[in-house]
């Protein structure tokens, strides 16, 4: 079988998104939306139902407050249009017919103020009006129903310099105003108007008129209309809240039981996913053992060099269930992409050719290219590529170094390398424990990882009882290399 087969039995042996990083099988995206369900749906703390009453109170008082909030205001709005055209009716059209320009240039005393004064009294003060004032340009009151306020200066601004431009203006005032001192008796706010004099031409403004009206009333209105507005909206919106509560209610139900529904459709998922995932790796497998089984030398070489691995892996205090999870299968699938290579290479019984050690060289690249299409194996990939590099840089097929190459590759590499020298071979047979450890210790720090031939030794002398003890072997190992 060449490469281009074997990679196309493997394309077909089962594609898709199977890795996961802890190498434990599951789905990863049922198991994740399972959760992430229960979390949002069934989560003890404030659930769907509770969020929306919470949200709905809250919307429900935030409305009730903004829309009394305009209702206020509109209301306001309309008793000052009201008060202006009370003004216009009441105060303009009947006071100043009775005004003369001359009035401007001076207060009004004595007895023209007294007629005046009487006429204001019978026909402007009646009930809603409680103030008027007459003002000239340069800002003396020339008439006002409160006497000690005739021929008083004030400064000319806000709605009186407004009323003087010829504008209308109104507003409601706290009375906190220097000219509002005499007035503050009255209440403690009033609606004020002021409204431009017009005398003989239609474009002079002569002066202004200043009435005041109860803020009271208009205040017990407000409340009245806010009242009522707030009792109907009230009534409306929890009619519609406890309709809506009850829908939601339902929705709840129906969408937790189907939740429950997907959670155990995600656990037959993640069953299924698991199965699928021990037959693909075992058809990886059962791939490599048959690469093996080309070649009678090499019976067993993957399941030894995984078992030296995981004892390495101990031996170095890798504990990381995934980690070590990750160098059992690239032990075991190492040599897979040896499917690429002739039988008459693999079988020599003698020295190799340049070309043919060429062609041999090819295979973990075989192997990387095989395995690549396996998502779950992406960790794996990078072991089986390099586990043929050496530590000084001289190995294949990338001449990494050192510590650039992945720990995983540099304990194959020690593993893959004694088992290989404890083996018979076509060409030779196989070293004793005890020569195959020498080698390591002769190429520690060239070909091998010095930290991993120390773990590696210590390996040996468990297994096979030979040496003397690795630290030492590997401190004359350095006197001797330098």
């Amino acid at each position: 079988m060449g490469v281009v087969q074997a990679e196309t039995f493997l394309a077909g042996c089962g594609q898709g998104d199977l890795n996961h990083p802890t190498g434990s099988p599951r789905s990863p995206g049922a198991t994740d939306m399972k959760q992430g369900w229960k979390g949002e749906m069934l989560s003890p703390r404030i659930g769907p139902v509770s969020r929306f009453a919470i949200i709905g109170f809250v919307i429900m008082m935030a409305a009730a407050a903004v829309l009394g909030w305009q209702v206020a205001l509109r209301v306001e709005q309309d008793v000052l249009a009201e008060a202006i055209t009370d003004v216009r009716e009441t105060v303009s059209d009947r006071l100043t017919r009775r005004l003369a320009p001359t009035d401007f240039n001076r207060p009004l005393v004595g007895e023209r103020y007294d007629t005046f004064h009487a006429f204001v009294q019978e026909s402007v003060l009646v009930e809603r009006v409680v103030r008027v004032k007459i003002w000239n340009k340069e800002g003396r009151v020339i008439y006002s129903d409160n006497r000690e306020m005739v021929g008083r200066v004030y400064p000319v601004e806000g709605e009186l310099r407004e009323a003087l431009a010829g504008e209308i203006a109104a507003e409601v005032t706290d009375l906190a105003r220097e000219e509002n001192a005499d007035d503050r008796g009255i209440d403690n706010r009033l609606i004020e108007v002021y409204l431009p004099i017009r005398l003989g031409s239609p474009d002079e403004v002569v002066g202004a008129y200043e009435a005041y009206f109860r803020w009271a009333p208009v205040a017990a209105r407000i409340d009245d209309l806010s009242r009522l507005f707030l009792i109907s909206l009230g009534a409306g919106s929890l009619f519609l809240y406890l309709v809506g509560l009850l829908m939601l209610n339902g929705a709840a139900r129906t969408i937790t039981r189907l939740l429950h529904q997907a959670e155990h459709r995600a656990e037959e998922l993640d069953a299924v996913y698991a199965a699928l995932r021990e037959t693909h790796l075992s058809t990886l497998e059962i791939l490599a053992a048959a690469v093996e089984a080309r070649d009678p030398y090499t019976h067993g070489h993957s399941q030894r060099v995984r078992d030296y691995s995981l004892a390495l892996a101990g031996q170095l205090g890798l504990a990381d269930e995934a980690t070590i999870e990750t160098i059992r299968r690239a032990a075991m699938l190492h040599d897979v992409g040896k499917i690429g290579v002739a039988d008459s290479i693999l079988k020599k019984p003698g020295k190799l050719e340049k070309w043919e050690y060429a062609e041999m060289q090819r295979h973990p690249e075989i192997g990387w290219h095989m395995l690549c299409r396996t998502s779950f194996l992406k960790d794996e990939l990078d072991l089986v590529r390099y586990h043929h590099e050496r530590y000084d840089g001289l190995g294949y097929p990338s001449g990494i170094t050192g510590e650039h190459m992945p720990l995983g590759a540099r304990i194959l590499a020690v593993a893959d390398a004694f088992d290989a020298m404890t083996s018979d071979r076509p060409y030779r047979r196989a070293l004793s424990a005890a020569v195959a450890r020498e080698e390591l210790v002769k190429n520690a720090g060239t070909q091998f990882c010095p930290k991993v031939v120390t773990a590696m030794l210590d390996v040996i002398d468990a297994e096979f009882g030979v040496g003397t003890g690795a630290a030492g072997e590997m401190e004359s190992s350095r006197t001797r290399l330098s």
